[in-house]
């Protein structure tokens, strides 16, 4: 039997679903802006701790040459890293 009438329509032919249209809308701008935003993120994270090298090796030479613990070595960088972030 043949059916009367439109001929039904394959998927490229279909009339968008709002809310998966939306969606798609939704997670191509977030996928923008992930890729906008990530890459200066990294170089930033990447200068601060080159800027913070020589903070980091001032405390390991006190650190080695006082004996100091952990817990004083993290109390120390606590302290400090306000002042070194500058």
């Amino acid at each position: 039997m043949q059916t009367v009438g439109k001929p039904p329509l394959d998927a490229l032919q279909r009339p968008a679903n709002s809310a998966s249209h939306a969606q798609l809308k939704l997670d191509t701008i977030w996928r923008y802006v992930f890729s906008e935003v990530v890459s200066p993120t990294i170089l930033g994270c990447c200068l601060r701790l080159v800027f913070l090298m020589n903070a980091i090796f001032e405390l390991a030479e006190l650190a080695i040459k006082k004996d100091l613990s952990i817990r004083s070595v993290v109390t120390i960088c606590s302290i400090t890293s306000p002042e070194s972030l500058r």
